[in-house]
């Protein structure tokens, strides 16, 4: 899933409650600003020994500002998405991950990509396919289930 908004409309505050309502909400929520590596890090960051992606094992990874990470670097989340493996920095193995991604930007993605905006695409599609979710439909669509949730006493399913 990807969340679309302008910076400080909630972006991590809704990621974060879909993790807490979901499957795993005692499992780890590991956010990554990804505008903080666009000039180099990130595969560290990311894929290190100690990487974000390994320590949201079992639970969910926040990616912010997803169309600033480097090409290199989408190149191997595409293949952790679809694979569900990893290889750490240096390393020869691949890792079973099992995470749950969540991403979001600021930017419009139905408009200019940058110059290698087709691998983002890719990125994007295998984050979320047809799934971009913009902020005012999620944020009516938590106080909805705030509301149900409290007529009924549970939370409806999400949407699909």
């Amino acid at each position: 899933m990807i969340f679309l908004g302008e910076p400080g409309t909630g972006k991590e505050f809704f990621a974060r409650r879909l993790h807490e309502i979901g499957r795993t909400p005692k499992a780890a929520f590991v956010t990554v600003n990804c505008d903080a590596y666009a000039t180099g890090g990130s595969d560290l960051a990311l894929f290190g020994s100690d990487g974000a992606i390994e320590r949201a094992q079992g639970g969910t990874l926040f990616l912010d500002e997803i169309g600033d990470v480097p090409l290199g670097v989408q190149v191997k989340l595409l293949r952790f998405l679809q694979e569900q493996t990893i290889q750490r920095v240096g390393g020869r193995t691949e890792l079973a991950v099992d995470t749950r991604v969540i991403a979001a930007t600021n930017a419009d993605l139905q408009r200019g990509m940058p110059a290698d905006g087709r691998r983002l695409q890719a990125l994007v599609g295998d984050l979320c396919g047809d799934r971009q979710l913009p902020l005012l439909p999620a944020l009516r669509y938590l106080v909805m289930s705030q509301a149900f949730a409290s007529a009924v006493g549970q939370a409806p399913p999400l949407p699909a």
